[in-house]
């Protein structure tokens, strides 16, 4: 990824490959610090220290989220489910931190969260490719392979409009930090 962004140019970015939580980024330098789909793997309390050092006086922190919402669809309860029990040491809850209070913790003090609910429909045969680049159904597959792909498979013959696409519920959950 990085060495598609430098290939795309952009002046006065620098890319850096390093831990979340020990950047090679001199202190108050940064404007801008984006985390998308990776902040609950951090150790957190280091991580936000970290990006309080970074940060320049008016830089911005932002987390980003893209999660399944499985409290409002039948579908992505089910496959929920069907992690829970088939991928060692899952739970649909690995986000459930309060990364905005967590921020506000740190010690940053102007912070702000916005949800985005969207919706996408997708064909049976593209959820289980969009399911195979997942870190959790892999794990599940690694464990039990059989199990796993039985599972997801009857769940994806039982779903399905009149179309037969499979209505896939999100929510977009932007959290900005700001000193």
């Amino acid at each position: 990824m990085v060495s598609t962004a430098k290939n795309a140019g952009g002046a006065g970015i620098r890319y850096a490959v390093s831990p979340a939580e020990d950047l090679p980024i001199a202190g108050d330098s940064a404007d801008i610090i984006t985390v998308a789909q990776a902040v609950h793997w951090f150790d957190r309390p280091a991580f936000f220290r970290e990006a309080l050092r970074v940060l320049s006086a008016s830089g911005v922190l932002f987390l980003i989220e893209n999660n399944r919402d499985w409290k409002r669809s039948a579908f992505l309860a089910a496959y929920e489910d069907l992690l829970e029990e088939l991928s060692p040491n899952y739970s649909r809850h690995y986000r459930g931190f309060d990364g905005a209070g967590e921020a506000k913790q740190a010690g940053f003090r102007h912070v702000t969260t916005k949800l985005y609910p969207w919706v996408r429909k997708i064909s049976p045969k593209g959820f289980a490719q969009m399911a195979q680049s997942s870190t959790r159904y892999q794990a599940a597959l690694k464990a039990n392979p059989e199990a796993t792909e039985a599972a997801l498979n009857a769940l994806l013959s039982a779903s399905g409009d009149a179309d037969g696409q499979i209505t896939v519920e999100y929510e977009t959950k932007i959290i900005a930090a700001a000193l």
